[in-house]
């Protein structure tokens, strides 16, 4: 079944490469998967093997995909909108970058607060795999210095708003530099000052380095002449930038670990298999989650704050809880233990077995396909920004099924407050009212 997969999942890369674009949203799932698949046929550095089952699992997903991306091209139209995504989306709007500023000071202020608290425990001799071990805690029984401290009213606006909105700032602004061509780039200036205090306060972590580089790279294909133009005006500073992106990744995986960036790249892009492999057994075994799962970005809100005032919440929600608390514990995937990395299958199966996964991934495809007819036919920048959103979620799935966090779900919001519309705020706390009673 492996050899299968992997050779079905090549064939698609292979038809999805006949668009000629690298932001196709086929070309960047299969391109990821037929990586994962191969690095798995390998089995190098001693890397454990995966059942059929998984792989059939992992079959399902790939297909329902692009089945997704079929419909959406073949059957499907841009005719017919909902008239709230005419008014919010479908009009082309500006950047409201006097409100993005006043933000982005805010959430300044909260990580550099975070970065002084790692830096300080870093000059006394702590490792950053220490510090990053800080992120794995649950709020509620931390005990380490960065979020001990926090009252839960600012763990709350945490949750809601800072981390939230730092996911959404990082496509903006990169979408921002190249229809600038590359001038007064203040937001991406902003976006890398807060990566960096984010990686520090973080233990080191790389997936923000990474997913900026990959941003980087998507949105100068789109923006295929304005990229030639920067590079010939800019080329020593994106040299720089590019050693410096690098750099940064090398030495965090030095610091914490002895392997070399090889084998750690090839690790963390091949054990997702292995890990959704080890969890197989509990979820067929366990009780499905009935959708909980696929709507636990939102329902964490208000389900945090109904504890916090003495409500209890459904055992669903508790049940969707403790599978995405399990999948965070290390389990070994052969020479060493790795966690978090479960794939969207485990979360998908979990909600409706292998129908989870059928309409989890046939939604991914369909509305990334959707997106992407939208920006090669008549580009707009809130849209682009929706697009980007939507392929980080494909990018992850070597990880997990990104709508299980609260920061991506509610990134998408920031599209009616991050272009200019004095209603945006309206509609935005409508909206986000609307999922607090609701859901």
């Amino acid at each position: 079944m492996q050899s299968i997969c992997f050779a079905i999942c090549l064939l698609l890369f292979l038809f999805s490469s006949f668009r000629k674009k690298i932001y196709d949203p086929a070309f960047i799932m299969y391109g990821i998967w037929s990586a994962i698949l191969f690095f798995n046929l390998l089995g190098a550095y001693g890397i454990n093997k995966a059942s059929s089952k998984a792989y059939y699992y992992v079959f399902i997903g790939l297909i329902s995909f692009f089945i997704g991306i079929i419909i959406q091209t073949i059957v499907c139209t841009d005719r017919i909108y909902f008239k709230i995504a005419q008014f919010t989306i479908n009009k082309e709007k500006e950047i409201n970058y006097r409100l993005i500023y006043i933000l982005s000071g805010i959430v300044l202020v909260l990580n550099l607060i975070d970065f002084l608290i790692a830096v300080s425990y870093l000059f006394k001799g702590m490792s950053y795999s220490q510090i990053r071990s800080w992120k794995m805690e649950i709020f509620e029984d931390a005990t380490n210095p960065i979020s001990g401290r926090r009252s839960f009213l600012e763990q709350t606006f945490r949750v809601i708003f800072v981390e939230p909105f730092a996911t959404a700032l990082a496509p903006i602004a990169v979408i921002d530099f190249f229809k600038k061509g590359g001038k007064k780039s203040n937001l991406l200036v902003i976006t890398i000052l807060n990566m960096v205090l984010g990686t520090i306060s973080g233990g080191g972590s790389r997936l923000g380095v990474i997913t900026l580089i990959l941003m980087l790279t998507i949105v100068g294909a789109i923006y295929e002449e304005e990229s030639k133009n920067i590079v010939k005006k800019m080329k020593k500073k994106i040299i720089v930038l590019i050693i410096a992106g690098i750099g940064s990744i090398v030495f965090f995986t030095s610091q914490r670990t002895r392997a070399s960036v090889f084998e750690e790249s090839y690790y963390y892009i091949a054990l997702c298999i292995p890990l959704f492999d080890y969890w197989i057994p509990t979820i067929e075994s366990g009780a499905h989650t009935n959708g909980m799962m696929i709507l636990h970005g939102i329902t964490r809100i208000p389900c945090m704050i109904f504890e916090k005032v003495g409500f209890g919440n459904g055992e669903l929600y508790h049940l969707a809880r403790d599978y995405i608390l399990s999948a965070n514990s290390f389990r070994s995937v052969g020479a060493r233990g790795a966690n978090s990395f479960v794939t969207p299958f485990y979360y998908l199966y979990l909600d409706f077995g292998i129908f989870g996964i059928m309409l989890g991934m046939f939604l991914l495809g369909y509305s990334a396909e959707k997106y992407y007819k939208r920006i090669c036919k008549d580009m707009k920048t809130q849209e682009l920004f929706i697009y980007l959103l939507i392929l980080r979620g494909i990018i992850f799935t070597f990880i997990r099924w990104d709508f299980i966090s609260t920061n991506y779900v509610l990134a998408y919001f920031f599209v009616v407050i991050f272009f200019k519309k004095k209603k945006n705020f309206l509609i935005f706390f409508f909206l986000f009212f609307f999922f607090f009673f609701f859901f």
